[in-house]
């Protein structure tokens, strides 16, 4: 399983749109669903892709969408934990939390071309559960989204063409 940050969670909870998104082992009848819907496995995304967030609870795979058409979400920075990050203790989302904040908003400023505290584009991140972990999942997966709705172009230095209000 794989999970979205609590500040999207709380984003897009406020906004009514999808809750919590986390990934798990899917089925072959939703492998097939999936397939006939054109959507890839979440393990999948890599930086650029730009996706819609889901109404469900847990999910496996995300239809990738051109940057171009309308998206919620757009990968920006992408890494990965190392192996003994929890040492000899066990899972701690928090200490998976405090190192993606530390990581994804620098990167985001990066990204966007402008400071977090000066623009409306906001990020998140994607990281892994303690059952992903267990599967071996390391990833951190940094997103970028507009508070306001969908857009319909990649973020990247789009920063000061959204001014925070």
């Amino acid at each position: 399983m794989r999970s979205l940050s609590p500040t999207k969670f709380t984003a897009l909870l406020a906004a009514s749109l999808a809750a919590l998104i986390s990934i798990s082992g899917c089925s072959a009848v939703s492998s097939l669903t999936d397939l006939a819907e054109g959507k890839s496995d979440v393990f999948a995304l890599a930086v650029g892709d730009c996706f819609n967030d889901e109404d469900a609870e847990t999910i496996s795979s995300v239809k990738v969408i051109d940057c171009t058409e309308a998206h919620d979400n757009e990968i920006y920075f992408e890494y990965s934990l190392a192996n003994d990050f929890f040492g000899a203790g066990e899972f701690d989302d928090d200490a998976v939390f405090a190192d993606a904040e530390a990581k994804c908003l620098p990167a985001f400023e990066d990204f966007v071309g402008a400071s977090y505290e000066n623009t409306s584009l906001n990020y998140s991140y994607l990281y892994p559960s303690s059952q992903s972990w267990e599967a071996d999942d390391r990833s951190i997966q940094c997103l970028a989204y507009w508070e306001g709705g969908q857009i319909s172009e990649s973020l990247e230095s789009k920063g000061p063409d959204y001014v925070l209000e």
